[in-house]
């Protein structure tokens, strides 16, 4: 048996549901305001180097 492949969609997709849990940590004091906004934006960062064939640093 193969082991599963995860291609860009599916790993894109999973960044989704991350940013979606992500959205609704608490924002109960200023360290987790800045926190959250700190993971929603490198979350999106990646997804968009993802979805448009930027993975890799160069």
């Amino acid at each position: 048996m193969k082991p599963p492949i995860l291609d860009w969609f599916h790993i894109a997709m999973r960044l989704q549901h991350t940013r979606l849990t992500a959205a609704n940590l608490s924002t109960d004091d200023p360290g987790r305001v800045t926190a959250k906004a700190t993971i929603i934006a490198e979350v999106e960062r990646l997804h968009w180097r993802i979805w448009n064939g930027k993975a890799q640093n160069t």
